[in-house]
């Protein structure tokens, strides 16, 4: 492979390294952060109605997260689950953990809730660390990209990621204006079984995470990876101008060199005529 070939090569691999690497990047600050949820949820919560108040719903939300994304603690989670109880004086508070465990899913997650969360959590543990390997091949292929064909190739990479990212989004973005619930519905068909991922409309679990809390967490994912995307887009171009300043200095530097030679070259031809 040619140095040419290997350049292109390169730069596709990049392009696509950083395009997975602003995508995860986007989920993980919508599903990464606590304050994410925290936010959405005292936004967006359905507690009127529900046995609890608004602020102890968002605590279930956040405590729900850090169980499905994070810790993955059970008892902490069913802790949460109880001090809500107890501070709204259901029909459950006090009651012990089995007592709780059996409650209906208006007071608490169900078994089928959590076998849903452990779901979850099995899908983002599988690639996690996949896709923390794509971010340090992306900052690897970029460092060897500079340091073997310069500016150019790295600003091109960049500019290529950036547009990928923008043109999935908008993509996506049509599809959840046209229907979200196909949207969403397609997501979880590729990553669940069917009839484990449905729960009753007044269930804590979808109390806790309506639809709305899954358009907003959806809008978080699309500004944050498009924000990544449109720096690559500025630092690409900005890198490929650079790239043109030095092309045109180092044309600049030359020439006046190039001139000399001639010059010498023209003088020098006279003398070598009359010796012979």
């Amino acid at each position: 492979m040619n140095a040419a070939s290997q350049k292109r090569v390169m730069q596709a691999i990049t392009a696509v390294m950083l395009a997975l690497t602003y995508f995860a990047a986007g989920f993980a600050i919508c599903a990464g952060l606590p304050t994410t949820t925290a936010v959405l949820s005292a936004q967006t919560s359905r507690w009127e109605g529900s046995p609890f108040t608004a602020a102890q719903m968002e605590e279930l939300a956040v405590a729900t997260r850090d169980y499905t994304v994070a810790t993955h603690d059970q008892a902490a989670l069913m802790d949460a689950i109880a001090k809500a109880n107890d501070e709204a004086a259901t029909p459950y508070a006090n009651a012990d953990a089995d007592r709780l465990a059996e409650a209906p899913d208006q007071y608490t997650l169900d078994a089928d809730a959590l076998a849903h969360l452990d779901d979850v959590y099995e899908v983002v543990s599988r690639f996690t660390m996949p896709l923390v390997g794509v971010a340090l091949i992306s900052a690897f292929c970029l460092m060897a990209l500079l340091r073997m064909f310069g500016y150019r190739p790295v600003g091109t990479a960049l500019l290529w990621a950036g547009v990928a990212v923008l043109a999935l989004f908008a993509m996506l973005g049509l599809w959840a204006l046209i229907g979200f619930d196909g949207l969403f519905a397609s997501i979880h068909s590729a990553f669940f079984a069917d009839g484990t991922w449905t729960f009753p409309a007044d269930s804590l679990l979808i109390r806790m995470y309506p639809q709305a809390f899954w358009m907003g967490m959806g809008a978080v994912w699309l500004a944050s990876s498009c924000a990544l995307a449109v720096i690559s887009l500025i630092v690409g171009a900005l890198m490929l101008r650079a790239a043109k300043k030095r092309q045109a200095a180092a044309k600049a530097t030359a020439a006046p060199s190039d001139a000399r030679e001639n010059a010498v070259a023209s003088e020098s031809a006279p003398a070598q005529t009359e010796r012979g």
